[in-house]
């Protein structure tokens, strides 16, 4: 099966947050990244807030270099601790490289 590697970056600055193997299948849309950086969380909403529900241990994800809230939804939780990634709410500030745009190379540890 063929497949090409993205890159998804902050739409606003460009900072990188995750790089994903797309496999045919597949579209961009269809984003769960496992492997992701330069993301804070915002906690200035909420600070009594006590996750309980899937998905709710963060809900804003901004990018580290420009604080923009992202859009990504984790799917971890106090309850379920077992899930991992991160998937997309219904408006996503990312910004897509594919194989043939990546200007740089990319190491995520």
């Amino acid at each position: 099966m063929a497949s090409c590697k993205l890159i998804y970056g902050c739409r606003f600055c460009g900072t990188v947050i995750s790089e994903k193997s797309l496999k045919v299948c597949e579209t961009h849309y269809d984003v769960i990244v496992k492997n992701y950086c330069n993301l804070i969380e915002d906690r200035n909403d909420h600070p009594q807030h006590k996750p309980h529900n899937a998905g709710e241990l963060f809900q804003k994800l901004c990018c580290k270099q420009c604080q923009v809230e992202m859009g990504l939804h984790c799917l971890a939780s106090a309850q379920f601790p077992v899930l991992k990634g991160l998937t997309m709410l219904l408006k996503c500030h990312l910004y897509v490289f594919d194989s043939y745009d990546v200007p740089f190379e990319v190491n995520l540890q």
